[in-house]
């Protein structure tokens, strides 16, 4: 994908922030990272690909942001590996929002993170977008204080919630409906 995105001086505009790392057999103009050397004895593991690290990483698991744009798909690509879009300041939905933008700082913190269950304390002076940097599927639902809240497609990959101004309680919970069903099924046959 990364060829997609060379510059006509054959450099290249990855999606800084989002990306850890990366490699590349056919690009060779990544002077501006560092290229990870391969662990001993693994020399010719990966043959001419080169892996690089992406030092501009934004590792939060959790964050606010104050403005989103909204944004087809197609195009939500394009933005996410401009130089100038900042993930950590702007979130990229392909929905409307109740707000596109909201001022004042919020804060989120990460209480609970498994396969079915995400529990995270967030606090907003004005309210503004929670980004949750882990896969947008569907099957996921929200809660803010235990009442359900709509989930965004944030940044294409990622999921993002509204939040009011306050302090809140904030669970996304893995219930897919197809497991609900088998379940209910499964359960009819027992007392049948």
């Amino acid at each position: 994908i990364l060829e997609n995105f060379q510059n006509g001086d054959g450099s290249v505009s990855i999606p800084k922030n989002l990306i850890k790392y990366f490699g590349s057999e056919k690009i060779k103009n990544f002077d501006f990272l560092p290229q990870v050397e391969n662990p001993p004895g693994r020399a010719n593991l990966l043959g001419a690909i080169k892996i690089y690290e992406n030092k501009f990483f934004f590792p939060k698991t959790v964050f606010f942001v104050n403005d989103a744009v909204v944004l087809p798909g197609a195009q939500i690509i394009e933005q996410l590996f401009k130089r100038e879009f900042n993930p950590a300041g702007t979130v990229i939905l392909e929905e409307t929002p109740l707000k596109n933008r909201y001022t004042g700082q919020g804060t989120a913190i990460l209480k609970k993170h498994s396969e079915s269950e995400i529990a995270i304390e967030a606090n907003s002076e004005n309210g503004g977008f929670l980004v949750l940097m882990d896969t947008f599927y569907p099957g996921w639902k929200a809660f803010i204080d235990g009442r359900e809240s709509k989930i965004y497609r944030a940044n294409y990959i990622f999921r993002a919630i509204e939040v009011t101004p306050g302090s809140h309680t904030v669970k996304f919970i893995y219930k897919p409906f197809y497991f609900i069903v088998g379940k209910t099924v499964s359960l009819a046959t027992i007392f049948c």
